[in-house]
């Protein structure tokens, strides 16, 4: 029983939350999703980059490849969108709009 509620806080207070990034400017982020989708002020997005690993012959996709390329802490919340900052990146990839992003 215990363990159920904390479960249950847990996930509501960290839910896992996927969006994509709608504009970049310097340091900072703009995420579409906000109070509609659970973001708060202080939490933490992963910023990756995906790539589909297709199958030549047939162009079936057989798995995706995800490379971490920052990660951003929100610091203000809309109603649809979030702003971040992005706190540290990879060096060798540069953070642009339509990479998608998952809460930590």
């Amino acid at each position: 029983m215990v363990a159920q509620r904390v479960a249950m806080k847990l996930r509501n207070e960290l839910p896992n939350i996927t969006g994509t990034i709608k504009n970049v400017t310097n340091n900072q982020v703009y995420v579409n999703v906000g109070k509609n989708k659970g973001i708060k002020k202080g939490m933490r997005f992963v910023i990756i980059e995906t790539s589909a690993i297709k199958d030549e012959l047939s162009g079936e996709i057989l798995d995706q490849d995800i490379t971490v390329i920052g990660e951003a802490k929100i610091t203000k919340v809309m109603k649809n969108l979030s702003k971040a900052i992005v706190k540290n990146k990879n060096p060798l990839k540069k953070i642009e709009a339509l990479h998608q992003v998952k809460t930590r």
